[in-house]
């Protein structure tokens, strides 16, 4: 999602907390509260100029991010007047959608082992009240810890309503694009970061749907204690398959 030339992803930077919502959100502007650069950080590098496959055009990657945090505080309920869109029944059908499709060997981890960020394990959770300010849509997130072949991290699934059309082919964002005869385009990507030695691997697949409906799934190697395995749990075909799950979308009924 983008707001006012700020990036917002939840796949990477998107967490739930008790007293409200706590955004990452990536800018150049670093911020008091940045985390500095050179502690201890490191990013993929990523190749410009470069040719990505299903993009016309590349645009240069971000010259620098660093985040900047701020938090929202309230109730988080289902029938908001806001998001009108999702009641009670959507999101439960949206979650057992989810469950349903989840591939076969999927081990969601119990409570001990942080078996969801935002709460029961792959829920929908009602969609947070930002900062009217901020011009920002978070969304519904559902998400999970899970353990597949030895491999332990999570995977979380965002819909949101966003602006129609996908964003541009960045190139430290998109590996590969395709679009399909209805106009949907798919995103897939797969990148990792280190900090302090330790190396985390992210695939995310983001979705944009006709009606602006925006999907984006993630799975990564890191469990929610920061913890990290050899293998990510979910495959990019994976993802892909829970990204384009058609009672996602926000004009599904």
């Amino acid at each position: 999602m983008r707001s006012s030339g700020v990036w917002l992803d939840v796949a990477v930077v998107f967490a739930i907390v008790a007293v409200g919502v706590v955004i990452a959100a990536a800018t150049n502007d670093p911020g008091p509260d940045a985390t500095p650069v050179g502690s201890g950080y490191v990013a993929e590098p990523v190749e410009y100029p470069v040719r990505i496959p299903g993009c016309a055009t590349v645009e240069p990657p971000e010259e620098e991010r660093a985040y900047a945090y701020e938090v929202a505080v309230g109730e988080l309920v289902y029938d908001d007047p806001a998001n009108t869109w999702l009641d009670a029944p959507k999101a439960r059908a949206m979650s057992d959608s989810l469950r349903r499709a989840l591939p076969g060997g999927v081990v969601t981890s119990d409570a001990s082992a942080g078996g969801s960020i935002s709460g029961d394990p792959f829920e929908f959770e009602p969609i947070p009240r930002i900062d009217p300010a901020l011009d920002i849509d978070p969304g519904t997130t559902a998400d999970g810890v899970v353990a597949r072949n030895g491999g332990e991290g999570v995977v979380a699934v965002n819909v949101a309503r966003a602006e129609p059309g996908p964003v541009e082919c960045r190139a430290d964002l998109v590996d590969s694009r395709e679009v399909h005869s209805d106009g949907t385009v798919v995103d897939v990507q797969e990148t990792w970061s280190e900090y302090d030695g330790v190396r985390t691997t992210t695939r995310v697949v983001r979705v944009y749907w006709p009606d602006g409906t925006h999907v984006t799934a993630s799975a990564s190697n890191q469990d929610a204690q920061l913890r990290t395995t050899e293998t990510v749990p979910l495959s990019i075909d994976e993802l892909t398959v829970l990204a384009l799950l058609p009672e996602l979308r926000w004009t599904a009924g």
